[in-house]
């Protein structure tokens, strides 16, 4: 609130700050520089997580990824060279999960959030979260829940979501376990892994 006072924006147009599950709290521009390789002043709207640069190394190599390693790690190789013949790997989906325990699910221009219960952490622990669905192409500002009238969409990202986590894993192919059970649909109990 200060800095907004300020007239600072820190997230732009997003909304909330790092740490959040909204946009504000993981969309960062993402620079890549290539002499001869990429060309300048060239940009692509391809959703990239931090995880990805584990894949896109890996592609650059020519090394397959092993199934137990780097689960969800998608290449951006093709995307910023160009090659559609390594389009095949890009991601299309992202978990994402805020300091507080939210989760919210990106698919394309859709985003599911799973938020607090409660106006605070303290209040919504153990308490079930509340679904809300954002289509990001018209509101960027995830101001206007359509969880209500997109129903279907919601049960369909959340049987997703779901399948993406009892898999450990989102990239094809590729396996994996958690190392605590994993809820989007209440708020954790505890702050970290209960014993």
């Amino acid at each position: 609130d200060e800095l907004l006072a300020a007239g600072h924006l820190p997230s732009g147009p997003y909304r909330g700050h790092k740490g959040d599950v909204w946009e504000g709290g993981h969309r960062v521009p993402f620079v890549v520089r290539w002499p001869d390789r990429i060309p300048a002043d060239t940009t692509s709207d391809q959703m990239v997580c931090l995880t990805d640069l584990f894949a896109s190394c890996a592609d650059l190599l020519q090394a397959e990824l092993p199934a137990d390693c780097a689960q969800d790690s998608f290449s951006f190789l093709g995307t910023i060279l160009g090659r559609q013949d390594l389009e095949r790997k890009r991601r299309n989906s992202m978990v994402n999960h805020s300091n507080f325990g939210e989760f919210a699910f990106r698919k394309g221009d859709w985003k599911l959030v799973y938020r607090l219960g409660k106006p605070t952490l303290n209040a919504s622990r153990g308490e079930p979260t509340v679904a809300e669905l954002y289509d990001l192409s018209h509101d960027i500002a995830e101001a206007h829940d359509l969880a209500k009238g997109e129903q279907q969409r919601v049960v369909e990202m959340t049987g997703e979501l779901s399948a993406l986590i009892k898999n450990g894993a989102s990239r094809p192919g590729a396996t994996g376990t958690n190392d605590c059970r994993v809820r989007f649909d209440s708020t954790q109990s505890y702050r970290w892994v209960e014993d």
